[in-house]
């Protein structure tokens, strides 16, 4: 399975293994993808930095605990 990080400029970064899908339920038409990634706790683990260095609301909780 792949995993997405992406980013929704000034807003958030999140992970999704279905972008087309979460896209659509989250409401948003723009987004770029930063990484992909076939591995749930490297993608889990990179969302959380990215999140930090994007300065961007950090999740309480690993992707891969949600």
């Amino acid at each position: 399975m792949t995993y997405y990080i992406y980013h929704i400029p000034g807003i958030k970064i999140g992970c999704t293994n279905n972008l087309e899908r979460r896209m659509k339920a989250q409401g948003f038409t723009e987004w770029e993808i930063l990484e992909t990634h076939t591995d749930i706790d490297i993608a889990s683990a990179r969302e959380i930095e990215l999140q930090k260095e994007y300065g961007l609301p950090v999740d309480k909780l690993k992707y891969i605990q949600t």
